[in-house]
């Protein structure tokens, strides 16, 4: 954590051995930070007891005011240090976030109500009679924002400044901050809108901002933060995770109720069931006017919403049709073909999801993938990452054996060893080496495959000439191969015909040497059309995961092509 700014009382001193800070708070001169763990540490000014926090059972939120600050903590309750500001109402339970004033303090309940109580002179605690649906509340010196499930606005308060007049033209907003006599507001474009007091500027929203991810305000500065795929972003599943299967398949429609109910810390996420076919290509205008329309109608019931995660489940095809012209039944056009994964992460302005799909061989594949999950999901977080139980998937093995040209293969060992791998985890073999047969420990793997020359079963037939079998703790790896349309579920192609192992072997029970599931990756980069060169892999990829980067980010973030397809849970971690 870092701080800076004015440090009359020490407010900027970040303790010394403060780490996995997850919130941070900045009350008049104190500041308060919420770490991973549920404990709350705050410092600086302290004539009130505003520091004193802590010792109250486990925190999931903070909030600072003038003098004193609010703990959400995980059953619900709140507590509260520092000044008096008013009487907490008793009986505040089922509380989902909190907000604190200059002097006066709100609570959002589950049922969409908001609680408030403290100093009142601008009538700031007096909440609308109707006020319900709210889904997020924010509180200015002595006034008051609620966004509304719908996307609109409604504010209250102190309003000498104007900080109360929402513009009647702010619609489909996604979240809200309030400064000192200042209100913000994020729309789900990406977009800003300000309004009230201006004297230092802070309502002169910056032309020309690209697509705002986070907004914040503070006394009389406001604050944006522009969308990065890099950055590790706070997950709340309940908004950024939505899930969606097609209502034509049992299967898929059973693998998204078994993922919910299996795979730990999602049981809240959105679900939104899709009727379209199950072939494994759309025709152009069975996207256009089947499936998109599905995606926007649920955008548009949900303006608060634009989830971040997006898990595809099986039958929702995988393919685009570019040509919406070309003869029936004709999907295998060369460079012709956009994943579904890419049409939804470019589906519209502001929003830039990351989509992967769980969508193995059959239900029993997908069953197993996700029992994967669950296993080594046992930290009580939402992100899984086996490395930070202690697993020991510690290699990463490359390789462009087989080829005519160095590639793909040396990029990807390059870039873990730029983040400071050495080179006796990081594995490379060149184009005069052999072909990795064995490897142990595994957290990485990439291989040319068939068009390295290997054949079309080193997969999952261990005794073929180049079986590639895989030992000690490799059930947690990111696999990538460079063979073309290893992405697709059938490949039929005329002008590709079936000739190397596609990504659904890579899940099989016995990948790898292994049985019963031991040796499939927990992610896998794959293309359902011809990638072309260098389109395969980026260095990019590979770096992210030894990075200990969620698979989303390091998915999208070095993505190349519209072929492109993320395979597996996004929320996962080396």
């Amino acid at each position: 954590m870092t701080a800076w700014g004015v440090n009359t009382y020490g407010q900027t001193n970040v303790p010394s051995g403060l780490t996995n800070v997850i919130a941070i708070a900045a009350g008049a001169e104190h500041t308060v930070a919420l770490k991973a763990d549920g404990t709350v540490t705050a410092w600086a000014r302290d004539d009130s007891g505003q520091t004193n926090a802590g010792g109250w059972g486990k925190v999931t939120a903070i909030a600072a005011g003038g003098a004193h600050n609010l703990a959400l903590l995980s059953n619900g309750t709140v507590q509260a240090c520092g000044a008096p500001i008013g009487t907490q109402p008793a009986n505040l339970t089922n509380v989902t976030a909190v907000a604190a004033g200059l002097d006066f303090n709100r609570a959002l309940r589950a049922n969409g109500s908001v609680t408030a109580w403290g100093g009142n002179s601008y009538g700031q605690t007096n909440v609308p009679a109707n006020l319900s649906n709210v889904v997020a509340i924010a509180a200015g010196d002595s006034h008051a924002l609620a966004l509304k499930r719908d996307g609109h606005v409604v504010a209250w308060g102190w309003n000498a400044y104007g900080q109360t007049n929402v513009p009647t033209t702010l619609t489909n907003t996604m979240a809200i901050a309030a400064g000192s006599r200042f209100s913000l507001a994020l729309r789900n474009d990406g977009t800003v809108v300000a309004w009230g007091d201006n004297a230092q500027g802070q309502t002169d929203v910056i032309t020309n901002l690209p697509a705002v991810k986070l907004i914040a305000a503070g006394g009389a500065q406001a604050l944006a933060s522009v969308f990065s795929t890099l950055t590790q972003y706070p997950v709340d599943v309940s908004k950024d995770l939505l899930l969606i299967y097609n209502t034509n398949s049992l299967d898929s429609s059973h693998v998204c109720a078994y993922y919910l109910a299996h795979r730990p810390m999602v049981s809240n996420a959105n679900v939104l069931g899709i009727t379209c076919t199950t072939n494994e290509t759309f025709m152009t205008n069975e996207y256009a006017t089947v499936f998109a329309p599905q995606i926007q109608n649920w955008l548009s019931l949900n303006p608060t919403k634009r989830p971040q995660y997006v898990i595809l489940f099986p039958t929702i095809p995988s393919r685009v049709n570019w040509y919406s012209n070309g003869p029936p039944g004709v999907y295998w056009e060369v460079g012709a073909t956009p994943s579904v994964q890419y049409r939804l992460h470019t589906f519209t302005q502001g929003w830039r999801p990351f989509v992967s799909s769980i969508n193995m061989n059959g239900t029993n594949d997908c069953v197993a993938y996700i029992n994967k999950l669950a296993a080594f999901g046992t930290n009580g977080h939402v992100v899984i990452s086996a490395s930070a139980g202690g697993y020991g998937n510690s290699d990463y093995y490359f390789e462009d054996a087989g080829r005519l040209n160095v590639g793909n293969g040396i990029d990807a060992w390059a870039g873990v060893l730029a983040i400071g791998m050495p080179t006796n985890v990081a594995h490379y073999a060149g184009l005069s080496d052999p072909h990795w047969r064995q490897a142990t420990n595994v957290a990485g793997f990439f291989t040319w495959g068939y068009n390295g020359g290997m054949g079309n079963q080193y997969v999952s037939v261990p005794n073929s000439p180049f079986s590639v079998r895989f030992y000690g703790d490799s059930a947690w790896y990111l696999y990538q191969t460079g063979e073309s349309f290893n992405g697709v579920r059938i490949n039929d192609s005329p002008i590709f015909p079936t000739e190397h192992p596609i990504f659904l072997e890579w899940y099989s029970s016995v990948a790898f040497g292994g049985a019963n599931y031991s040796r499939t990756p927990a992610c896998g980069v794959t293309h359902v059309d011809e990638p072309g060169s260098p389109g395969n892999v980026s260095s990019l990829l590979f770096a992210l995961w030894a990075e200990g980067r969620r698979f989303g980010c390091c998915a999208w973030s070095s993505h190349k092509t519209v072929y492109f397809q993320a395979v597996g849970d996004p929320l996962i971690a080396r």
